[in-house]
């Protein structure tokens, strides 16, 4: 966001219980996370196309407005066939 808000910190160790598919994410996690081997960690710049798209947005303390680039770190930990 244009003013550096994070929406999301995932910062906090992995925990056990969380798991999920690819295909349960936003489309520019879809492609970046096939793109990573194990153990990589990478920044996503994702256009608004690619991420929410024209959609507002509400997450659990802020919303993210239709329409918005976003910046994902992400660190790719295991892989789980």
């Amino acid at each position: 966001m244009t003013n550096g808000t994070v929406f999301f910190s995932g910062s906090n160790a992995p925990s056990q219980n969380f798991d999920s598919r690819v295909i349960n994410f936003i489309y520019a996690f879809q492609v970046g996370l096939q793109k990573m081997p194990v153990g990589s960690k990478a920044t996503l710049y994702v256009p608004s196309g690619l991420g929410f798209g024209n959609q507002l947005t509400k997450g659990s303390s802020i919303n993210i407005p239709a329409n918005s680039n976003l910046i994902f770190d992400v660190e790719l930990t295991e892989i789980v066939e």
